[in-house]
């Protein structure tokens, strides 16, 4: 299973692997991500708040004019955690799936 497999594994759309792959390289804000992406931004919002909730992507506020966020990938380290943990926690429910039958 490649990378794209294991994200889809993860249950990402491929516009979240394509947002997350540029978070990753470059914190950026909506705007910047709208212009790239070329996404609307009710759709980026969604696909960011999806990529916090499954701890992808985080938020930093930026104090300007007015509070803004900068948006940041995840390190890689903290990704492969979360995968060894999903892994496991799957692992553990197939072992209690196979006692109770």
């Amino acid at each position: 299973m490649g990378l794209t497999g294991m994200f889809r594994w993860m249950q990402l759309s491929t516009s979240e692997i394509n947002i997350y792959g540029m978070l990753s390289k470059t914190p950026m804000t909506i705007k910047q991500l709208i212009k790239t992406t070329k996404l609307s931004e009710r759709m980026l919002r969604t696909h960011l708040d999806s990529l916090i909730n499954k701890n992808f992507v985080y938020k930093e506020p930026l104090l300007e004019k007015h509070i803004k966020y900068v948006y940041h990938g995840n390190p890689e380290e903290t990704i492969c955690d979360m995968l060894v943990k999903k892994l496991n926690e799957f692992r553990e429910s197939r072992k209690s799936r196979k006692r109770d039958s």
